[in-house]
């Protein structure tokens, strides 16, 4: 039998860690504080999807009807809504349809329709919609997941000092 020794040395020389590097280890790297992080984190990208409900929106709807090789009808509409801020939506739309058996309601100039216009709810969002509440619940809750994050890492500063 054969008996052998190795030497490990975990570190060389002699380097002494200060305490705010400590405290960085501590704030960068416990469970806690990574948790509250993460709630933070959470908080701001729930602020972020209540921003996106003002994100302009394009569309495009169309409908076909062919059948044995006879034409009926087309209508195609595309268009863009721009929500602002007090309940405001800019709206461009652009229709087109043709069809010997066309709904009449769908019946537009052979050149297509432009639409432009503006939507106001009077009295209704005004002052507020939802979009706007959910932002600024949104601010409220990243606000509060701040200083619940501040308040997990110093009470852990205070038990790892």
């Amino acid at each position: 039998m054969h008996l052998s020794a190795f030497v490990v040395i975990a570190q060389e020389g002699n380097k002494t860690l200060t305490f705010k590097e400590y405290l960085g280890y501590v704030d960068a790297f416990h469970p806690i504080a990574r948790q509250a992080a993460i709630f933070e984190l959470s908080a701001r990208e729930k602020l972020r999807e209540a921003r996106g409900g003002f994100d302009p929106e394009l569309y495009h709807y169309s409908d076909k009807k062919e059948f044995d090789d006879k034409f009926y009808f087309f209508h195609s509409t595309t268009g863009l809504k721009v929500p602002l801020w007090y309940g405001v939506e800019l709206n461009a739309q652009y229709d087109l349809a043709n069809g010997a058996l066309l709904n009449p309601e769908n019946d537009v100039p052979n050149q297509g329709l432009n639409t432009v216009g503006i939507k106001v709810s009077v009295l209704q969002g005004l002052f507020t919609n939802q979009r706007m509440a959910d932002v600024q619940q949104a601010k409220v809750l990243m606000n509060l997941a701040k200083a619940e994050r501040q308040k997990q890492v110093l009470k852990l500063f205070q038990k790892a000092t």
